[in-house]
């Protein structure tokens, strides 16, 4: 009897051993990350880049709603588009004007670069690469990836082995074609944090009049669209509508940001702060000299 009571511990023991150690491993597999691949963004052809479109464009909007206050829109001097390749840089730049001063406004979070004047990144499924690093920390893991490709001579990307000639950053890139800079890293899908956001605000904030901010994400949509709003809200909030600043931005050519949003998933906390952005713009009276960050601590949604 006593044989089979230390038996029945025995075996108590190691049963709750092994189901401690496949819990703990069914955790780090659903935890870990992704690894990340390299893939190609953009192929480097003399076309425009995805869902290109320019606020100077906003007369195409009165074709398809002739409700949407469009006041402001036409004197933003702002564009947007999916991550563009080398030519397709060239391409857009023609199209807003070669005379004119252009900042690209980089939003984004994930690494990347060019190769051979394609645009390139490392991604994970969700395009969540770097969430959760810092700025100085997403410059240094990018840094570091495109040093180790550069010393590569050839790289398999889709089942495709493309020789290495020249590898560089955006901002190397964009500089290289008289076009000045700016990274502000967001994290796909979601809301800007209050980071981001003081630094787009300081930025904006040290521009000469005559210049035109071109944004950019992965695919041209919700970061992109975002920003776009986020501008127009900085210049128009006073005397355009929230709903109308939103709309015009999506029939412009950019996403509807209040599409499928609850107050529980991620899109729903984009929506929530840019409404909140909103109502801080709106109510600026000194020039934004209060921050986002300060205003948003005094006026808790």
């Amino acid at each position: 009897m006593k044989k089979r009571i230390k038996l029945s511990w025995f075996t108590f023991f190691i049963f709750i051993f092994t189901l401690g150690y496949v819990f703990q491993n069914i955790n780090v597999m659903a935890f870990a990350p992704n690894e990340l691949r390299l893939t190609i963004n953009a192929n480097n052809t003399a076309t425009l880049p995805k869902n290109f479109r320019k606020t100077t464009d906003s007369d195409k909007i009165k074709d398809i709603d002739k409700s949407v206050n469009l006041e402001g829109l036409n004197n933003l001097n702002i564009s947007g588009s999916a991550q563009f390749s080398e030519k397709g840089l060239d391409i857009a730049k023609e199209s807003i004007g070669e005379k004119i001063p252009i900042t690209v406004v980089d939003l984004r979070e994930e690494s990347h670069g060019f190769l051979d004047g394609n645009a390139i990144s490392w991604t994970d499924d969700h395009n969540k690469a770097n969430k959760g690093l810092n700025k100085t920390e997403v410059l240094a893991d990018e840094n570091e990836r495109l040093k180790k490709l550069s010393e590569q001579k050839t790289v398999d990307i889709k089942n495709k082995t493309l020789a290495v000639k020249n590898v560089e950053n955006e901002e190397s890139l964009v500089k290289r074609h008289g076009i000045n800079y700016v990274r502000i890293p967001v994290t796909d899908k979601e809301a800007p944090s209050t980071e981001a956001a003081d630094n787009f605000m300081n930025f904006v904030k040290t521009l000469p009049e005559s210049s035109w901010l071109h944004f950019h994400c992965r695919a041209g949509k919700g970061r992109t669209t975002t920003f776009m709003a986020m501008y127009d809200m900085m210049k128009n909030a006073k005397n355009v509508s929230f709903e109308d600043i939103i709309k015009r931005q999506f029939l412009l050519g950019g996403e509807n940001l209040l599409k499928n949003t609850t107050i529980e998933n991620i899109r729903g906390k984009r929506a929530k702060f840019l409404k909140s952005f909103y109502e801080y713009c709106k109510a600026n009276n000194d020039n934004y000299t209060t921050t986002w960050s300060q205003w948003i601590k005094n006026n808790p949604n």
